[in-house]
């Protein structure tokens, strides 16, 4: 997601701090290629990803978000913050337009999913390729939190790119990391839609069902992925 600062108090200006950000990103990762050229075959290894890949990463990545925004949360509560950022951040969304909330949903949900996977899981990660895959995924989802700036949503941001970047890994492809990134943004951009911001009094804690349900989903599919690439090697020989 995008990074936005207290200044920003319209739709438009929301929009355009985020469509900044992305460019930003999107020349950074042109810059690192033209430089490097070897990474370029590296990007994405594959382009045709298996629909049960897809739907076990899309389900890997939603299992992961209630233990990542839970621990978000808890998190920011243990460095004393004030949990109405995101409030203030729905208040805007909530009160934009039909076609301004189109403009956020391009900036917010679609480019980010493209750009960020692009250069975290793609150029970042293939950097990284043929170092231990533990240290590969470690890496990027620590400089994927650290883009994000603000601790609390830095350690929810890795853990989802700890999940972005087991997918990349497993499918040798961005195609089910940016599907995942782009459902997942698009989920919270519409709860910051149609759901009224909490008060900064208000708990923000996930349900211990919720937390326990996901991480359950993740394992589960964390498997079909495992095995779905087992597949995938075994066919190629």
């Amino acid at each position: 997601s995008a990074i936005v600062t207290k200044a920003i108090d319209t739709p438009l200006t929301l929009a355009r701090g985020a469509l900044i950000v992305q460019l930003a990103l999107a020349l950074l990762s042109l810059i690192v290629l033209k430089r490097y050229p070897f990474l370029r075959p590296r990007v994405s290894e594959r382009s045709r990803v298996p629909l049960v890949s897809l739907i076990s990463s899309l389900g890997l990545v939603l299992g992961l978000a209630p233990v990542a925004n839970d621990l978000g949360v808890r998190f920011a509560e243990a460095l004393h913050q004030s949990p109405d950022n995101m409030a203030w951040v729905s208040q805007i969304v909530q009160n934009a337009s039909l076609r301004e909330f189109a403009l956020l949903a391009l900036v917010l949900t679609l480019m980010p999913a493209f750009v960020e996977e692009f250069l975290f899981r793609g150029v970042l990660t293939g950097a990284l390729l043929g170092a231990p895959h533990w240290l590969t995924l470690g890496l990027q989802a620590l400089a994927f939190g650290a883009f994000h700036v603000d601790p609390a949503q830095g350690i929810a941001t890795f853990i989802l790119g700890l999940g972005f970047g087991f997918v990349r890994l497993r499918t040798g492809a961005l195609t089910a990391a940016i599907l995942s990134h782009a459902t997942y943004n698009g989920i919270v951009l519409a709860s910051m839609r149609f759901t009224r911001p909490q008060a900064a009094s208000t708990s923000t804690h996930q349900g211990l069902g919720l937390v326990l349900g996901g991480m359950l989903m993740s394992v589960v599919c964390i498997l079909g992925l495992l095995n779905g690439n087992r597949r995938r090697i075994e066919g190629t020989r």
